[in-house]
């Protein structure tokens, strides 16, 4: 128990790098949670995306994969960057390392589940839409600061014992 709150006290120490990049994902969450949820919004209200760079949002919205279990792949994206933002706000408040890590895991499978995505995209839709590229681009940052995250946390952590 003297660990545990040992290990919260040092975490507090962390450098202003850390704390950037966790307020940096904080502030990726937040627009990839406007995003997603303009573009469930759209997709429950069979309202047509503007798609001007792509062109293939319309084709992407009607094809089967747009939806999981009947529900718009967009309401998971607001599921996936809502959770995002509250881990990241409790992390701040309470700098624990499994909350960091929890961090991490669940941009690693954003990051995978884009991957996926945009995959179908390719090589099952023949079309791209831009709305869903800017949400990839969006985890995969968000991927890439949270394992830097991590990666400064257990230095420090490793500095401090």
């Amino acid at each position: 128990m003297a660990e545990q709150n040992n290990r919260k006290i040092r975490n507090k120490n962390l450098p202003g790098s850390w704390h950037l990049l966790i307020g940096s994902i904080s502030c990726l969450s937040c627009f990839g949670l406007v995003l997603s949820s303009y573009l469930a919004y759209t997709a429950i209200n069979h309202i047509a995306v503007p798609c001007s760079l792509t062109k293939g949002c319309a084709t992407v919205e009607a094809s089967s994969h747009s939806h999981i279990l009947g529900v718009p792949v967009a309401g998971l994206g607001v599921l996936f960057y809502l959770a995002l933002l509250v881990l990241t706000i409790w992390l701040v408040v309470n700098p624990r390392v499994i909350i960091n890590r929890i961090i991490l895991i669940l941009a690693g499978g954003g990051f995978l589940f884009s991957i996926y995505l945009s995959s179908l995209e390719e090589f099952v839709i023949h079309a791209w839409c831009a709305w869903c590229i800017s949400s990839a681009i969006l985890t995969v940052i968000i991927f890439v600061l949270s394992l830097l995250a991590v990666i400064l946390h257990d230095k420090r952590l490793k500095v401090l014992t």
